[in-house]
């Protein structure tokens, strides 16, 4: 519910003050923010002494980092060029098909369901 929440005040206020902004530039401003946070709690975490002790764990930060630049900072852009080129609330319908296609590619991984 809070994701919704969050994705809904994301729509209107990126529509609404940053239209004139470059989507590639909103992109980047936001994740500038997120960023430190991130970094703050993977620090926190106990990561620098997984990495120490895990030899694969280096392998599994270098996916997570693919993860996130190849789904959720392209995602992004994606999300802001939209923007710009509709409505906020016709842009928030995109937010409904994640979770179909989210069970989709769980059923074509074969992950079991409960």
């Amino acid at each position: 519910m809070l994701g919704t929440l969050c994705y809904g005040f994301s729509g209107n206020i990126v529509k609404r003050h940053l239209h004139m902004i470059p989507p590639m530039a909103t992109t980047v401003g936001a994740l500038t923010w997120v960023g430190p946070l991130a970094i703050g709690l993977a620090l926190g975490s106990g990561l620098p002494a997984k990495l120490e002790s895990d030899p694969h764990a280096w392998n599994a930060l270098g996916h997570v980092a693919v993860l996130a630049v190849m789904s959720s900072a392209f995602a992004l852009v994606l999300w802001n060029m939209l923007l710009t080129r509709t409505t906020a609330i016709r842009a928030s319908m995109v937010t409904y098909l994640m979770p179909v296609v989210a069970i989709g590619w769980g059923l074509l991984d074969g992950e079991p369901s409960w």
